[in-house]
């Protein structure tokens, strides 16, 4: 009998080592499985990086367009900057760039009387 009981203990051992094994081959597929994740995910924030930074580049360019429209909006209601389209949208036209332009027009646009 006592032959017999640790027959069966070893079996039990042998089961559950075999139960421990699978558990430690489990582990290892989801470890390898995350770290090619966080790898993808190092990736995806490295190729990202240079939109950012042109972003803020886009932002800081809009900035300064929104200053320099709000001060030609400003001179339009003070009167110097006019409110026709004659011969103070030629000197406008003259001393500024494009993109002003265009936003003084669509202030024209808005702002007639």
């Amino acid at each position: 009998m006592e032959i017999q009981e640790r027959h069966d203990a070893v079996k039990e051992m042998e089961k559950n080592l075999r139960e421990l094994h699978q558990v430690f081959m489990d582990m290892a597929v989801l470890v390898q499985s995350q770290g090619e994740q966080l790898n993808d995910i190092e990736s995806h924030v490295n190729r990202a990086n240079p939109f950012v930074r042109g972003g803020t580049q886009q932002l800081e360019v809009a900035r300064k367009h929104q200053k320099n429209i709000r001060k030609i909006i400003l001179a339009g209601r003070q009167g110097r900057g006019g409110v026709g389209w004659g011969e103070n949208f030629f000197e406008l036209e003259k001393n500024t760039n494009l993109n002003k332009i265009k936003l003084f027009r669509i202030y024209l646009y808005f702002c007639k009387d």
